[in-house]
Parts: C-alpha cells; sequence; structure tokens
C-alpha cells in the first residue's frame, strides 16, 4: 500500500521563483478532484516542490490517475 505516500511534483526551470496563489491542482482520472494551492506558496528557481497525498488528501490509480497545474487565469 502507498497511502501517505504518492505525491504529485513541479519543476520551476526559470530563474526567479514562481508564486503559486491562484493555481488549482486537478487530479483524477478526468480531473475532477480540484485542489486549491496556499496564497503564499512559491517555488524557488530550478527547484521541485512535492505535494503529499498526506497533506491534499487525493488518491492517484496507479494506472489511470492524471494531474494537471491550471493557472489562475485559465480553465
Amino acid at each position: 500500500a502507498d497511502t501517505g505516500g504518492e505525491f504529485i511534483e513541479i519543476y520551476n526551470p526559470y530563474d526567479a521563483p514562481v508564486g503559486l496563489a491562484g493555481y488549482t491542482l486537478a487530479i483524477g482520472q478526468n480531473f475532477e478532484k480540484l485542489v486549491s494551492l496556499p496564497s503564499n506558496l512559491e517555488i524557488s528557481p530550478k527547484q521541485h516542490l512535492a505535494f503529499y497525498n498526506s497533506t491534499l488528501s487525493f488518491t492517484l490509480l496507479n494506472s489511470s490517475s492524471r494531474a494537471r497545474l491550471i493557472a489562475p487565469d485559465t480553465s
């Protein structure tokens, strides 16, 4: 079982930090679970940031789950 050990990781390829205020994670086979990210969250330049299911309460199916990061000005 991987309960508490599943995660979604994003990467900032830029040379400046990126603020994630207003961003949403869409998770699931059809992106049915929406999780708003904290407004004070940012990802440093050239760094990875992981979101764990133990803190955001999501489930990833081993063969069919997907994740999408949605910017605040898109749908």
